[in-house]
């Protein structure tokens, strides 16, 4: 080839044919250089000087010289546009070599023949893409320019004039000169073509270009080569591109592995191709263990089909990007909740490539969400649905269609004792009560019965098919028998006894919030009969309770207008019938002028909460008064007031009562509190604070009702009480119930021994004052002396006891 290239740039110039030879190869697939020959034309096939037939199915480097064929082996082992000059039957030609669609094949077009002349062989450089050029090797071996193309003086902005007949040393800079002249002499060394990149600081610019040297010696039998045919093109922008590639891909992997998600490929099969550090960490597996095995292996079993249908949604196209939320599969087998993206990347053709996921952890936010929903949804003490939840089941259940006429009923629980009895103990003891409660509950219902609890001390259950109502009563019954029997908890036995209000469905409502309202309403009838009891809703019950509700409103604007007034009835010492005190009790009279009763509204103002401020109404209007009657002359004893279980609760009670005094001016050794058992069976040790700070100031307290409730002795010893008054149902029944007198004669007995002044409430006749003297009774009220009586004629009544 090298002979041939000489002869063909040294020969005299003669006319060109104008036919051109073509040929198509079939490359081999391993690009080792050896192309068959698939078709050539007349002319190619003369120029071969071998029939066209007997060309087909060989190789191209078989059919020419032995000596070009190692230049053409290298040829078309490249997968780009090439030429090569070839000694053949005909003579020297030039062939373009050009590959077609991914180099499988290779074109031949013979561009010249054995006779170009100087202007076509001018025309054809100087269109070639590449910046040409023709260096001499000197004998001595230094280099001289012989020709450059148009192109190269353009892409280089050398000027050919400058460069021919000089050295590389005296057109290039000495560093860029060095660097050429080692690859020329390389060139020369080898004697084959040589490829090489570097950069040259030229009038253009500086930058890089990618250099094809083939060597050309002086002919067939003179092996030395005299010139050096090169090829240039600028490869300055490929560089910059696949630096800044390199650039990305650094960047991307050091975003990739210390990304603060996990980052996971996965082949179109499921198998993982590579994962980052964190994706290792978030599943406990290192990336050896992890690269390679499908995808699945790590999903949670739970959540396998929906992973994979999600991962075929995205190879098919229906989606894009796909967002999830899935559970997977730990190394220490816990579950890793992860919310993860994952996308499908295709190749230029289209053709699916492979699929890249981002996770992230949140196990713990997951963790924190069905925390959240639990706490919103279920007792924590119990376990039960509370209110909302117990709500959506109940709608659920009474959606689904009974078989032939069956019922469902609702049933509203409520134990009565067992506020207090949580306000008297400890945290655990009350929790561990309310679960033992439940547990006999449960033992109590039917497997498909559906238990809630929707209020403190207010249990639901739902029993969803019922024959009729007598069935339900039936199973209430038996929820009533069931708490015959204490329950046991830290050493101690409760009676729990149940109050049951019952709904049915359909017919006493339609929906699950007017199923649980009416059974309510049932209940609080229920609850004013009394505890072991059951009521069937009835229309009536809801007039009651829109009477209460009215009730309550009433009450707020009667709070706010002041409508109350006060009462006194004295309080008489049993032996000399003197006047030692008087009680305050609260009326209320309507807007129409019209009194309502105390047992209407104080248990209403008790269950909403009013008896806090009319509570404090009463005290303030006490003090006051009596303060008034001692400046005035008129009277000079202490006064009583009731407190309400929620008033001893109040945590400002000592603060708001010591402000009252003061703002009244009444001392406070002339105020006593009532108090009733059932309140200090709720107390805690913030209100025994409180009462013994009042008590430190002077207030003094009595125990009102005395044997009606939780009598206790443990009250006696833990509160500063100074009195204690007997129930007037054991003061009337004494002359007539022995039991009704040994109870009071106990009593009496008792509270002396622990120094205590005893008050007999509800004295009306003379027979039951003789029996309180007989007993040694302290004081005592009642009408055997006056009635609860309004302010104006206390001073009458002062007068008249006073013997005036």
């Amino acid at each position: 080839m090298t002979a041939g290239l000489e002869a063909f740039l040294a020969r005299p110039r003669t006319t060109a044919s104008e036919e051109t030879g073509h040929a198509i190869l079939k490359r081999r697939a391993d690009r080792s250089g050896h192309a068959e020959v698939v078709a050539v034309n007349g002319r190619f096939a003369r120029l071969l000087g071998s029939p066209a037939e007997a060309a087909i199915g060989r190789s191209l480097v078989d059919l020419v010289r032995p000596g070009d064929a190692p230049h053409l082996l290298e040829v078309l082992s490249v997968d780009e546009p090439n030429v090569v000059v070839l000694d053949m039957t005909a003579g020297p030609v030039v062939l373009s070599v050009q590959p077609i669609g991914d180099g499988a094949a290779a074109h031949i077009l013979v561009t010249e023949n054995t006779g170009p002349s100087d202007g076509q062989i001018s025309l054809v450089i100087d269109h070639l893409l590449a910046a040409v050029f023709i260096v001499d090797v000197m004998p001595d071996g230094g280099f001289r320019y012989a020709m450059l193309n148009r192109r190269h003086e353009e892409q280089t902005g050398l000027v050919a004039a400058d460069m021919i007949g000089r050295s590389p040393e005296e057109v290039l800079p000495p560093d860029d000169a060095i660097s050429v002249l080692a690859h020329y002499r390389t060139c020369v060394k080898r004697q084959l073509p040589t490829t090489f990149q570097e950069v040259l600081h030229l009038p253009a610019g500086r930058r890089h270009w990618e250099t094809r040297l083939v060597p050309i010696t002086g002919g067939l039998s003179d092996s030395k080569v005299t010139r050096l045919f090169g090829s240039s093109i600028d490869i300055s922008e490929r560089v910059v591109a696949e630096q800044a590639l390199r650039d990305s891909e650094q960047r991307f992997r050091s975003i990739f592995e210390h990304a603060g998600v996990g980052i996971g490929y996965a082949a179109v099969d499921g198998r993982i191709i590579d994962v980052n550090r964190t994706l290792e960490g978030m599943l406990g597996y290192g990336r050896d263990e992890l690269i390679g095995q499908s995808f699945k292996r790590f999903v949670h079993v739970d959540e396998i089909s929906q992973v994979t249908g999600r991962f075929q949604e995205l190879l098919s196209g229906r989606r894009a990007t796909l967002q999830t939320e899935r559970r997977f599969q730990r190394r220490d087998g816990s579950a890793l909740w992860a919310r993860t993206t994952a996308s499908l990347v295709r190749d230029p053709l289209g053709r699916p490539k492979y699929i890249i996921a981002l996770f992230e952890d949140v196990t713990e936010a997951r963790r924190a969400r069905e925390r959240i929903h639990y706490l919103a949804s279920f007792d924590q003490v119990t376990g039960l649905p509370n209110l909302s939840l117990f709500s959506e089941r109940v709608a659920s259940a009474l959606e689904q269609p009974a078989p032939g006429e069956r019922i469902a009923a609702l049933l509203a629980i409520s134990f009565d004792r067992l506020d207090p009895i949580r306000f008297a103990h400890s945290r655990t003891a009350a929790e561990h009560l309310m679960r033992r409660l439940v547990d006999r509950l449960r033992r109590a219902l039917g497997p498909g019965d559906v238990l809630g609890r929707i209020g403190d001390d207010l249990f639901a259950v739902l029993l969803p098919s019922l024959a009729d109502h007598e069935e339900a009563v039936a199973t209430v019954k038996s929820v009533i028998a069931a708490f015959g029997a204490p329950i046991e908890t830290d050493g101690q036995d409760f009676l729990l006894p149940p109050v049951i209000g019952v709904s049915l469905f359909p017919a006493d409502a339609s929906g699950p919030d007017e199923l649980i309202r009416m059974a309510g309403a049932a209940l609080q009838r229920a609850r004013d009969l009394g505890t072991s009891r059951y009521e069937l809703y009835t229309p009536d019950m809801e007039t009651h309770a829109a009477r209460q509700l009215s009730l309550e409103s009433r009450l707020r604007r009667a709070i706010d207008a002041d409508q109350f007034e006060l009462v006194y009835q004295p309080k008489i010492e049993v032996e000399t019938l003197k006047l030692v005190g008087f009680e305050a009790l609260v009326r209320w009279r309507g807007e129409d002028g019209a009194l309502i009763s105390p047992g209407e509204f104080i248990p209403a103002a008790e269950e909403t909460g009013l008896i806090i401020p009319l509570g404090e109404l009463v005290l303030r209007d006490a003090c006051q008064q009596m303060a008034a009657w001692r400046r005035d002359g008129v009277v000079d004893v202490p006064v009583s007031v009731n407190l309400s279980g929620r008033q001893v609760s109040d945590p400002h009670l000592s603060r708001k009562a010591l402000a009252i005094l003061h703002a009244s001016g009444l001392p406070a050794s002339h105020l006593k509190l009532e108090l009733t058992e059932t309140a200090l069976f709720r107390s805690t040790q913030g209100i025994r604070d409180a009462l013994l700070e009042l008590h430190g100031a002077g207030v003094r307290f009595m125990l009102d009702d005395f044997g009606t409730g939780y009598s206790s002795l443990s009250y006696l010893k833990r509160f500063p009480i100074e009195a204690i008054k007997i129930d007037k149902s054991f003061v009337q029944g004494m002359v007539e119930d022995p039991d009704a007198a040994s109870i009071v004669n106990a009593i009496i007995n008792m509270a002396h021994a622990l120094k205590m002044r005893v008050v007999a409430e509800g004295v009306e006749t003379q027979e039951q004052l003789i029996f309180l003297r007989a007993y040694r009774c302290d004081r005592m009220q009642g009408f055997l002396f006056a009635p609860p009586t309004p302010v104006a004629e206390i001073p009458a009544l002062v007068r008249r006891l006073a013997g005036g």
